[in-house]
């Protein structure tokens, strides 16, 4: 698996990390959870997800108060338009958007990686606790023992 990130569509470093995470959550639907990308139903479960982490990301819950329900409602058509456009390009017509609308609810209720617990690393240019550091935060995977 492989994936190819098209310059003249990435306007600058934002544009870069949201496609990253777009493309990231479709490897991780396809190696972990083991969806197949090639049915319309797991496409558009994949694409849901993809475009509420990458693409409608910052129309979560960044409005707080009395423009919380707005926000959500702004953040799922956005989801919802972009996981239709990226389904359709594979299943044109109403059967992408009939995948895309059986889809969303679940699709929007599941967590990122669920079995994947995602450690709390120090803010740049801090140095790590020791309990972050008993706790594995500042590790990185264990080093590989050479073979004898």
């Amino acid at each position: 698996m492989g994936m190819i990130l098209c310059a003249n569509r990435l306007g600058g470093l934002e544009d870069v990390k949201a496609a990253l995470r777009h493309e990231l959550v479709h490897a991780y639907d396809i190696c972990a959870a083991r969806k197949d990308l090639t049915r319309c139903t797991e496409l558009a479960y994949s694409e849901v997800r993809a475009a509420r982490e990458a693409e409608c990301r910052t129309l979560t819950y960044e409005i707080y108060g009395q423009w919380l329900g707005l926000a959500r409602v702004m953040r799922d058509s956005c989801v919802r338009d972009n996981a239709t456009r990226a389904t359709q390009s594979l299943f044109p017509g109403p059967e992408g958007a009939t995948c895309v609308a059986n889809q969303f609810e679940s699709a929007m209720a599941s967590a990122l990686a669920p079995e994947v617990e995602s450690p709390q690393l120090p803010q740049a240019g801090t140095r790590p606790s020791a309990t972050s550091i008993e706790n594995g935060a500042a590790r990185g995977p264990a080093p590989s023992r050479p073979s004898n």
